[in-house]
């Protein structure tokens, strides 16, 4: 009765707002006839609900086995092609996406490209130019995000190895090999990034211990916790370069899979630098596993990256953690945007656009 009750309240609603709503045909036939019925069809409305129920339990379960043999592709095509993980399964997802050949029954990239970019002319009937520049656009963001030099990210190029890799629809569900040759040809030089010479025989892990929050009468001012200082501090520990979006884990966003694919660069790339940011905002089961992670760095014996941990709270009793001394120029803003600037122009990119708001409570745009 009281199904019956709801259904009835919130017809008129679906009826305005068809776009939010999805239901079957039988289905809707029901809430059209119950709309002009004083009849309580409840058993016919509860054998829907199962009915539909059973569906969508078993839609669930075919995506579910789908994903779990992809994640056992990519597990093992990281293994195969150690690039892969620089990559997050979000961005590689992505970019098969991007690297499949679209078609009239596969229309994902089309829609991943007009949501992600308006006012374009992807709802025109010739289309296809429009979509391969938006396409090659976005994968030249991805193939720069890793910031290998030496490297021909020409448009021309990535168009090249695009139409020499692309995906035929029909593997694209499970097949990344496609994804990891279009990568290997691209990336011909990517040896650097695992043969470099180690500037420190001895692994190295910092705390870099923060000033607490401020306190606005009995609450917690948490909302700037990324302040000016902890933004000039993670920029300064890069040194020389740029740091790249895999070289930082943002703990209070992470989940289980980021911070052991996190962890497991750290082990790979010897010569490179990461940052662990927000820990003392993760919740307790993450937490653990990041400790013992931290613990697992400290008792190897073979080299691994070397490793900053930004906290306010946690203190110096734990096996392989140094004290980081925070000197001056390291909080120094001004030196930190010239220092930043000249990376920009070393790397041949352009400073962003963006005004920035800034001061001791923090930072904003």
């Amino acid at each position: 009765m009281t199904i019956i009750k709801v259904c009835r309240k919130i017809h008129s609603n679906i009826t305005r707002n068809r776009n939010y709503f999805s239901f079957s045909d039988e289905f809707q036939r029901f809430l059209n006839d119950l709309k002009n019925s004083t009849e309580e069809n409840e058993d016919e409305l509860k054998q829907l609900i199962v009915k539909r129920t059973t569906q969508l339990e078993r839609r669930y379960q075919h995506f579910k086995s789908l994903y779990e043999l992809w994640i056992e592709d990519l597990n093992n095509c990281r293994q195969q092609y150690r690039l892969l993980k620089l990559f997050s399964n979000h961005q590689i997802m992505i970019m098969t996406i991007l690297l499949t050949k679209p078609t009239e029954q596969n229309r994902i990239q089309h829609n991943f490209l007009r949501t992600l970019f308006s006012g374009n002319k992807l709802d025109q009937t010739d289309h296809q130019q429009e979509q391969l520049n938006l396409n090659i656009l976005c994968l030249t963001h991805y193939l720069r995000s890793l910031r290998i030099s030496q490297c021909n990210l020409s448009q021309n190029n990535v168009i090249d190895l695009y139409h020499r890799h692309a995906i035929d629809y029909q593997q694209a569900n499970l097949n990344l090999q496609p994804l990891c040759s279009f990568l290997k040809d691209l990336f011909r030089n990517e040896r650097d990034l695992f043969n470099r010479n180690v500037s420190s025989d001895e692994n190295q892990q910092f705390l870099i211990t923060l000033s607490p929050l401020e306190r606005k009468g009995t609450k917690l001012n948490i909302f700037n916790e990324f302040d000016i200082d902890m933004c000039c501090i993670l920029m300064n520990i890069f040194q020389d370069q740029l740091p790249a979006e895999y070289q930082i884990l943002w703990c209070s966003i992470a989940t289980e899979n980021d911070i052991r694919l996190f962890f497991s660069r750290v082990r790979i790339f010897r010569h490179l630098t990461f940052a662990v940011m927000d820990i003392d905002r993760v919740h307790h089961g993450l937490r653990e596993l990041l400790f013992n992670e931290q613990n697992s760095l400290a008792i190897q014996t073979e080299q691994h990256g070397s490793v900053y941990y930004f906290s306010r709270e946690l203190n110096l009793c734990r096996k392989g953690l140094r004290p980081f001394i925070i000197k001056p120029q390291h909080k120094n803003p001004s030196e930190t945007f010239t220092h930043f600037s000249q990376l920009i122009r070393k790397s041949s990119l352009s400073l962003p656009n963006i005004k920035m708001i800034t001061g001791k409570s923090g930072i904003g745009t």
